[in-house]
Parts: structure tokens; sequence; C-alpha cells
């Protein structure tokens, strides 16, 4: 788990992505390794490809940047009546959902596509829930 959360983090940050992260020592144990590092890659991998922001060094702006929002992301992976959970959030422009309700994807090319596929593949496996939300929140005065 952490040498998937620390490559994932670091990709974050050096895309200028504000990132908090509040980590349990939870051992997953009822799942298979190859399972739990392919949830949680595509779950880390996902919120931060959905921020749309460049590389911090590549002088791009990104669609948040351009609304004036910062780019940011929060991972919670913690105990919760007695299931172990993985919670992954990010922020965007407009909903994803209203677009696209089965986040089907865009992209072009046979290694692209999988990644909400196989989130909800692992989930289904070990009995488990996983769900795409959309949380509207009003805009902060900086």
């Amino acid at each position: 788990m952490n040498y998937v959360l620390n490559q994932k983090l670091e990709k974050a940050y050096k895309k200028g992505i504000r990132v908090k992260a509040e980590i349990e020592n939870l051992s997953f144990a009822a799942m298979e390794s190859v399972d739990f590092v392919s949830l949680l890659s595509n779950l880390l991998d996902n919120a931060i490809e959905h921020l749309n922001v460049p590389a911090a060094d590549s002088g791009a702006p990104g669609d948040l940047a351009q609304y004036g929002k910062e780019p940011e992301m929060a991972v919670q992976i913690s105990a919760w009546r007695g299931y172990e959970v993985i919670q992954v959030k990010n922020s965007i422009d407009g909903s994803v959902l209203d677009k696209n309700p089965e986040l089907w994807s865009d992209k072009e090319g046979e290694e692209h596509g999988y990644g909400v596929r196989q989130i909800r593949r692992i989930a289904e496996k070990y009995g488990g829930l996983c769900q795409f939300i959309v949380t509207i929140q009003p805009n902060r005065a900086g």
C-alpha cells in the first residue's frame, strides 16, 4: 500500500495538485494483493487524470486553473463500521456523471478505458461497494 500511495501522490504533487491524505494502517487481508494494488492504483490514477492538470513544469494551464480553482484531491483509507474503506475525491469543474453516467472512457487505444471497470469488478468480487458521487460545493472566496 505504501509503495502505491507514494508513487501516485508524488505524481499528483508534480502536477501541482493539493493532496490531503488520511491513511490508517489497515491490512485489507481479505483481498489478493494484486487486486488491492489494481484497485488503489486505478482509483488514484483516475482522480489525478481527471483533474486535467498538466505537469507543473509544462507551462500549460489546466482546466480547473482557467476557472481560478486549485486542483485538489483527498485520499482516505479507514475502517468504518467493520469495513475497510478506500475513498478518493477530486475536484472537477462540472458533473461528469451528467454527461457520462456510466463513466465510459473517451480515450482511444487498447490500454485505455478499463480503470472504472476494474474498480467495479474488484469491489464486486469482494462483496464491496463502488460509488461515484458528484457533490457541488459553492465557490469559496479566497
